[in-house]
């Protein structure tokens, strides 16, 4: 029987997770089995219902509907006008660790604690399909950006791609992750998958050939947990990453060079050109090949020179490469995202710093 191990219980210590829609609604989950009485902020409607915590939230497409998973094993649907609890959906043994909503109707996805990830349809309170196959926790689920495939992240350190209209396994990624998956996110091509982990490593895989496109060195990575990723909306040029050790990361997929709009000053640390190491594959199409374990590729870290960079290591199609680092104040980020016109929106709980006196 699966059980909740404490370093999964530590890594669900930042899991209020808000959730930045079309149009700039934000939902935040708060990971606090109770609340206490407080009072009603305009503009902030707080749902009750779970009893537990509640790791992850979500938002339809179109703005109706707000999803929330919890410790308490049910996925919850809310009408964001009202903020009223429209269908509790049971299922999941033990905790639900993500949800996410499909970018073509109103389908939805879970991974939890059990070990499965969920297929659901807002209409019905069973899964539809049941995703059978990660040997621990499932952390991260995702859509594809066509609507019919979904990926999912496992404490097992590998990421699969199923066909939700067969529920099977179509892309089985894994090798040379440092630590387990902790965020993930797909192209708006659907050609990448880019997944961050506890250990602050960020990797890119080609879908269309289940090989590694890039992974970061660790020069160039997190000093903590990745806990979240987006692509910028249109070809998805930049990726941007964050997480526990306070700064927000930007790549470009491209040969090189800086990204437009960035500035080498302000909030930008030194040294901030450092590539992912791209790895060598033939470039691939978005088809998709049966899955295969031998499909992960392999690979070394890159070198630090003698003037502290990191150098670029071309392969096919080119690295991502890192063309910005910035800090915050005093907050980890949480979660970010790309709004419809490519501003970059990131959320944290603020930590005071040293002792409080008064």
């Amino acid at each position: 029987m699966p059980t909740i191990s404490a370093h999964h219980a530590q890594l669900r210590r930042y899991r209020p997770r808000p959730v930045v829609a079309n149009g700039g609604a934000v939902v935040d989950g708060a990971a606090v089995a109770t609340v206490d009485d407080e009072a009603e902020t305009p503009g902030i409607s707080i749902l009750y219902g779970h009893v537990a915590a509640v790791h992850a939230v979500d938002m339809t497409v179109d703005q109706r509907l707000v999803l929330s998973g919890s410790s308490d094993g049910t996925i919850r649907v809310w009408g964001a006008e009202f903020g009223s609890c429209l269908a509790v959906y049971p299922g999941h043994v033990f905790p639900v660790w993500d949800v996410a909503c499909c970018p073509m109707g109103h389908w939805f996805a879970s991974g939890g604690a059990d070990r499965v990830a969920r297929l659901w349809v807002t209409e019905r309170t069973a899964p539809l399909r049941l995703l059978v196959g990660h040997g621990t926790d499932v952390d991260v689920v995702r859509w594809h950006p066509n609507g019919t495939l979904v990926a999912t992240a496992s404490a097992d350190r590998t990421l699969r791609l199923w066909d939700v209209r067969e529920g099977k396994c179509v892309r089985y990624l894994s090798g040379g992750l440092y630590g387990s998956p902790t965020s993930m996110a797909l192209s708006p091509d659907g050609l990448h998958l880019a997944a961050g982990t506890d250990e602050g490593q960020v990797v890119v895989w080609d879908l269309g050939t289940a090989r590694r496109r890039a992974a970061s060195p660790p020069a160039a990575s997190h000093s903590g947990p990745v806990w979240s990723l987006s692509y910028s909306q249109g070809d998805g040029t930049l990726l941007a990453s964050g997480g526990a050790d306070e700064t927000v990361r930007l790549w470009r997929n491209d040969l090189g060079g800086v990204a437009p709009g960035i500035s080498s000053g302000g909030g930008v640390d030194a040294g901030s050109a450092s590539p992912l190491q791209a790895k060598s594959g033939a470039a691939g199409g978005p088809g998709v090949r049966p899955a295969s374990p031998a499909e992960g590729g392999k690979g070394g870290a890159l070198g630090v020179d003698g003037a502290g960079r990191v150098p670029c290591t071309p392969g096919n199609g080119g690295p991502y490469g890192q063309v910005g680092r910035y800090r915050t104040k005093s907050s980890p980020v949480v979660t970010l995202q790309f709004s419809s016109r490519n501003l970059l929106l990131a959320a944290g709980p603020f930590h005071r710093r040293g002792p409080i006196t008064g």
